[in-house]
């Protein structure tokens, strides 16, 4: 919108552009300004009044919260925020208050210039007693607010900021100097604090005994051990230190003999205490005089009593350690450094099918036999064995089993006093992890693949609509039997083609979810298979139970899937057969069927008598682009695969060489009702008033406008979702409002259709907004309701299309 504002050039930006003086200048740091606010809407308008906003000749950084929480975070992260236009009733009628509360109190901060906007202040104290209990700086409503008044607020709020700030730097000098006389007093502070922290925490108790014995003091060590003694009162140490009390001096006590000699002595003694026996190595130290005599003794008094624990924690771990080698799901061989067996768990012989006589026997000889015998090449696992003995080096690596399992090894050395004395063989059975492995890493190729197909499906319907759009148009000049009206039919049709060929790249794309709907599952097998087939001379038998339940699918989709899989067993059958088609309802408990949760699903078998899939190649079937065919693209399986997933399914394939291969597909059961989808009506429907079309693509724009113009609308253009935005509300505000909207789902770099709705469908709920993508499988078009549209029209499409839906979504009478 253009707001011409009273300011100055000091800080007005007329429409021409920044004064020349400002430019260079603008692009000093700029002033941060926090908009706090729970309506998505009030920060996208707030944002477009500001976006070319200047203060002496410093732009704005406008930072955006949605809750008083939020906002919290913010200000930590950005202290030196100048102003904050702050909301009132967020989570709460006064949240804001409270946030500016915090902000005065807790964060201590009162430079920054918290302006109130909001719709009134029901219930609350008067606008004054809250401007000055909250130490607020300004107030505004909503509903008034204008880009003059906006920034008229902003002028005077950041000239507030600036003053305050230069005052407060005025004190920095000061405030230096009495942090270097604190900083001195606390190095003495700490020095003292660190010797009398040594002595308080160190981990040995320390005392003081007298001459008569008595306990002069103690530690906060000591005083721990024993804090029924109170060295305050000089008790006596044989009748304090030990429950009960003694009634004379220990036979060992060190402190005694100390007295004597003036000697250092030591002792372990075992002294009974409230919590049993504990044994304590004790230290006496004298304290001599001037003249030589002992005064006192030092006693250092060490807890070794967890020492005295220690066999009995061994014994006890070395039960807990053989507890867990047999509850661990590896298999534990442990072996000396000759290679014979020192030790096996239970799971050991069960991965390797091993009896327990045999384990029992201790003929390693027959034991290493039967475990070769299953291997691939036992020839390489002998050589890595002998190689490891005697290594101090770790190793792992897979073994392959004739009968496909697969198992993890991991080796390590035992080193006793820094000798090797065996080595310890664990195994565990990662087949189905492998499996899992494998089904990752082929999504992921799969998800490479949708990035690129979701990109150039996406610009290559952007291409299609001018083109599809255009070719209608022309045949609508044309009579029926014009040759060159019958040319442009044929155009259209390789132009549909083209649209379909998108579609199955956009079944890769990361994020496309199918429109999914209760349908029958048998129907449309029965369809698909019989079209496939036609011409061919391989028959379908089908094996449909009649009760079979349905199925939540994309009809178009799961058609493709079994479309393929047709087509590739009548491919594998050249001179004709037999192919099998079997549903039934089936209930799988976890873990049947990885990665499937446990629930009912619809098994669908798909068999033919074919030449068979080499095992070589079927690691690999379901990758992106691989193929045996001369011709073939390697979408194909690679597709089924990726739309199988995305209906929470699971797809798997057997085959043998000259056996014929069989799919699998699992597809959840629906409990919703079915949905019919009605018919489509033909012909052109005209209408009137002006229609807001938003696509950054210019020739969409123009071919829309054309189709637009030729129905009887009346079309107004915006390359985003800002530019729609302003566009609207002026039409609006001017009592000539748009009837519908046409917006693109997605503008690179701007503000995209989604948000558009949303940011202005807070302003008028009202609002009949259409989405439009060349990426037909996004979410929001699936389920646009959701997002706030009203209706959905994919690229590229035809006149017939548009003025279809547009009769559905404007009512007739409402012009």
């Amino acid at each position: 919108m253009n707001h011409e504002p009273p300011f100055s050039d000091e800080h007005h930006f007329s429409d021409d552009g920044p004064p020349k003086s400002e430019v260079t200048a603008v692009a000093r740091d700029p002033w941060k300004v926090l908009i706090v606010d729970d309506v998505k809407a009030v920060h996208t308008v707030t944002r477009v009044f500001l976006a070319r906003f200047a203060f002496e000749g410093r732009g704005l950084a406008v930072l955006s919260a949605y809750s008083a929480e939020e906002a919290k975070s913010l200000l930590h992260a950005h202290p030196d925020t100048a102003v904050i236009l702050l909301d009132v009733a967020m989570e709460q009628n006064d949240s804001g208050l409270l946030l500016a509360r915090y902000i005065r109190e807790v964060l201590g901060n009162r430079f920054v210039r918290i302006i109130l906007r909001t719709g009134g202040l029901p219930g609350m104290a008067p606008l004054e007693k809250v401007i000055v209990d909250y130490d607020i700086n300004g107030y505004t409503e909503k509903a008034d607010l204008t880009a003059q008044k906006l920034f008229t607020i902003m002028i005077s709020a950041l000239r507030s900021y600036r003053d305050i700030m230069e005052s407060a730097a005025l004190s920095t000098q000061l405030r230096e100097e009495i942090a270097e006389r604190m900083q001195a007093e606390d190095k003495l502070r700490a020095s003292e604090e660190m010797y009398s922290s040594i002595f308080t925490h160190i981990g040995i108790g320390i005392s003081l005994i007298s001459p008569e014995m008595e306990i002069i003091f103690m530690n906060p060590t000591m005083k721990n051990w024993f804090p029924q003694v109170e060295a305050g009162k000089r008790p006596i140490c044989y009748k304090s230190f030990n429950v009960p009390p003694r009634d004379g001096i220990c036979t060992y006590c060190p402190t005694i003999q100390t007295f004597h000699d003036g000697q250092v002595h030591i002792s372990v003694t075992d002294t009974p205490t409230e919590d049993g026996i504990c044994h304590f190595r004790i230290i006496s130290t004298p304290v001599l005089s001037a003249t030589g005599s002992v005064t006192a003794v030092i006693e250092a008094v060490e807890d070794i009593t967890e020492r005295k624990r220690s066999d009995e924690e061994l014994r006890s771990k070395e039960i807990c350690l053989q507890g867990i080698l047999e509850a661990t799901d590896d298999g534990i061989l442990a072996i000396d450094e000759k290679g014979n067996i020192i030790k096996a768990n239970r799971k050991f012989a069960e991965l390797w099918k091993i009896p327990q006589s045999m384990i029992n026997s201790g003929d390693d000889d027959t034991l290493l036999n039967f475990v070769l015998d299953q291997l691939q090449d036992p020839e390489a696992f002998v050589k890595k064995v002998r190689s490891l003995y005697g290594s101090p080096d770790s190793d792992m690596d897979r073994l392959f089993f004739k009968d496909g399992r697969i198992f993890e090894r991991n080796s390590a050395p035992l080193i006793q006093e820094g000798s090797i004395i065996g080595r310890v063989w664990s195994f565990r059975d990662i087949t189905e992890k492998r499996k899992m492995e494998e089904d990752i890493l082929r999504a992921q190729k799969l998800e490479s693949v949708g990035l690129l197909a979701g990109g150039i499906a996406h610009d290559f319907n952007n291409l299609l609509t001018a083109i599809l759009g255009n070719i209608s148009l022309a045949k609508m000049q044309l009579p029926a039997d014009n040759r060159t009206h019958a040319r442009l039919c044929e155009a259209e049709k390789a132009s549909l083609r083209a649209r379909d060929l998108t579609q199955q790249l956009l079944t890769f794309a990361k994020g496309g979810a199918p429109v999914r709907r209760s349908a029958s599952v048998s129907e449309l097998i029965r369809e698909t298979a019989c079209f496939a087939l036609s011409g061919s001379n391989v028959r379908c038998d089908f094996a449909i139970g009649p009760d079979l339940p349905l199925a939540e699918i994309d009809e178009g989709q799961i058609s493709q899937v079994i479309h393929n899989l047709i087509i590739n067993a009548d491919q594998s059958m050249p001179v004709g057969g037999a192919i099998r088609i079997a549903c039934e309802e089936v209930t799988l408990v976890e873990a049947e069927v990885p990665p499937l949760v446990a629930g009912r699903y619809i098994r669908i078998s798909v068999g033919d008598q074919g030449v068979g899939i080499p095992a070589e190649h079927l690691p690999r079937i379901f990758d992106p682009y691989f193929t045996t065919k001369e011709k073939g693209r390697g979408l194909g399986l690679a597709g089924a695969y990726s739309i199988i997933l995305n209906h929470d399914g699971q797809i798997s394939v057997s085959s043998e060489p000259g056996a014929g291969t069989t799919f699998i597909i699992h597809l959840p059961i629906s409990d919703m009702a079915p949905v019919m989808v009605p018919a489509e009506e033909g012909g052109l429907r005209s209408g009137t008033g002006r229609i807001l079309v938003m696509d950054d693509e210019e020739t969409v724009l123009e071919i829309a406008g054309e189709m637009l113009s030729h129905l009887g609308y009346e079309s107004v253009f915006a390359r985003d979702g800002g530019e729609a935005i302003e566009l609207y509300l002026k039409a609006r505000e001017a009592g000539f409002p748009f009837r519908a909207i046409l917006a693109d789902l997605t503008i690179p770099g701007g503000i995209g259709g989604r948000e558009m709705v949303e940011a202005l469908g807070e302003i008028d709920p009202e609002i009949r907004a259409i989405v439009s993508s060349g990426y037909c499988n996004d979410p929001v078009m699936s389920d646009f309701r959701s997002y706030g549209f009203c209706g959905v029209i994919s690229k590229p499409y035809r006149i017939g299309e548009m003025s279809k839906l547009l009769s559905e979504v404007l009512p007739s009478g409402d012009e």
